[in-house]
């Protein structure tokens, strides 16, 4: 049998096996996300996705995409007084207790990440300068409108964390109430002992030889923003590609205009959508090794 043939038949077992343990999941390479709070099919249909609880229900989807790990937790948070939580174990040495390569991040009014030691608040803020998350919520007695979705993005370089090295981590999803319930994913694992959390392979599901591109994030300035549909798209020289992609769509992800754009001279694009209601939309643009994108809101 051929080298490649056999590289194959081995990820199909890989697989198989993954997904027919309870307690292992796959985080599949996709695009990068805008971290506002609104999930967007076209962000999001790209990742994988577990469910939190039996009765009250929290969908959790993830994915990376290169530089940092993308996580939504989406229904039954504030409303049912849970708070979304993440821990992980960098190292998946399933230690029975907390070491220094072992996260816990914690997503309420205030944002709490801590290294070593589980539901450490010294460090909360209500943003925190090495990662985001978007709401945050209030906690206590619930009071409409609620914040039911929750978007987080952690960069790997916060976790000392190179794809190339690490191709597994520990890991255990959890919503809590803070005093007496703590729902995990795995159903089994303990908040205070890594061993029982699951395990995290990272784009097992992939069958290609060809290594992904890494998809770099750029900051973009967007003007005049809000506006009645004439706006102006801005990137840092240098990081025009000749071949750009433009996408606006609206927040059930249907992409509403688009545009290829082959002019590498130019680093500002005008955009006109003066044809389409006000409202909130999100425009992306895609480039052969960089993604931006940028929250746009059409003014009448």
């Amino acid at each position: 049998m051929k080298s490649g043939t056999l590289l194959i038949a081995f990820l199909l077992f890989l697989n198989s096996l993954v997904h027919a343990q309870s307690d292992v999941i796959c985080i599949p390479y996709g695009s990068s996300v805008m971290i506002d709070g609104i999930i967007s099919h076209q962000e999001w249909q790209d990742a994988d996705s577990l469910f939190l609880g039996t009765s009250i229900q929290t969908k959790v989807m993830y994915k990376h995409d290169s530089l940092n790990l993308l996580v939504a937790y989406v229904g039954h948070l504030e409303s049912s007084s849970r708070i979304p939580e993440l821990i992980i174990d960098i190292n998946n040495d399933k230690s029975a207790t907390w070491s220094s390569d072992d996260w816990w991040f914690h997503v309420s009014a205030q944002d709490c990440d801590y290294q070593g030691v589980y539901a450490n608040y010294d460090s909360c803020a209500y943003v925190r300068p090495t990662w985001t998350a978007v709401e945050n919520m209030d906690f206590g007695v619930p009071q409409p409108p609620f914040n039911d979705t929750v978007e987080i993005e952690i960069p790997f370089s916060t976790l000392h964390l190179t794809l190339s090295e690490t191709d597994t981590i520990g890991i255990s999803f959890l919503v809590t109430n803070l005093f007496s319930t703590w729902t995990h994913w795995p159903v089994s694992a303990n908040r205070n002992n890594p061993s029982t959390w699951g395990s995290a392979v990272f784009d097992c599901g992939s069958l290609s030889s060809v290594s992904k591109p890494i998809s770099r994030s750029v900051p973009i300035a967007l003007y005049p923003n809000p506006s009645e549909g004439e706006f102006v798209v801005k990137f840092p020289e240098g990081t025009v590609d000749d071949k750009l992609i433009l996408k606006i769509s609206d927040p059930t992800g249907k992409v509403i205009w688009q545009r290829n754009y082959n002019d590498s001279r130019n680093s500002a694009i005008p955009i006109n959508v003066t044809n389409y209601a006000g409202g909130v939309y999100f425009l992306t643009v895609e480039g052969k090794d960089f993604f931006a994108s940028e929250k746009i809101i059409l003014g009448r």
